[in-house]
């Protein structure tokens, strides 16, 4: 089993690339369906707009591929920022549908005096639900954001850990073999390390 980077035209996959190989797992960056072997375990990162992220996706083949092809109950699927929100229903962002992996919808953050938009620093997280992604964090580790939207998300069986920014929002997500983490763990050091660490053990 290896794990692949999905490189869709909006995102830092070379990063996360570069992260993984820190420490210690072999990995390769991949932009099309068919370079996917049936076990291996995929990252999908995202940087921009929501329906940018949808249509590249689609003009790719990957939305074809998550909705008929990918095994959900014996592979696993990693989403980081928007590769997180992705995998919700839909956005305010935008017009398109997203890839119902995960019931919510992507909502955009309030704006107040103390918290403007968007979220961007070091924060830290609370744990609701038990996750095997989260099993080497501590009470002090922080993660590295920069977002303006969060994901609303129907079920809270499915919230892993919260963060805040002027409102409470899910920080990691899952269900199922479906994880998603609003942070960028590429960017967020050796905190960054241990999600990174856990998902590619799985």
């Amino acid at each position: 089993m290896s794990i692949k980077i999905i490189d869709y035209g909006v995102c830092n996959a070379l990063s996360v690339k570069n992260m993984l190989n820190r420490i210690g797992f072999p990995c390769s960056i991949v932009k099309s369906p068919n370079e996917i072997n049936i076990s291996d375990k995929l990252i999908l990162p995202g940087i921009g707009s929501f329906d940018n992220g949808m249509n590249n996706l689609k003009n790719l083949s990957w939305i074809s591929y998550f909705k008929n092809e990918f095994d959900y109950e014996k592979n696993y699927l990693l989403g980081l920022c928007l590769g997180m929100q992705i995998l919700l229903d839909d956005s305010e962002e935008g017009n398109l549908g997203g890839l119902g992996l995960i019931s919510g919808k992507v909502k955009k953050l309030n704006f107040d005096n103390n918290n403007k938009i968007p979220n961007i620093g070091w924060r830290k997280l609370t744990i609701k639900n038990l996750s095997l992604l989260t099993n080497e964090l501590q009470f002090d580790d922080q993660f590295y954001f920069v977002h303006s939207y969060y994901c609303d998300v129907s079920d809270d069986t499915s919230i892993v850990a919260i963060s805040s920014h002027a409102i409470s929002f899910p920080a990691i997500i899952q269900k199922n073999n479906v994880f998603g983490c609003q942070f960028h763990p590429e960017k967020s050091n050796i905190y960054g390390m241990k999600i990174l660490k856990s998902f590619a053990n799985l």
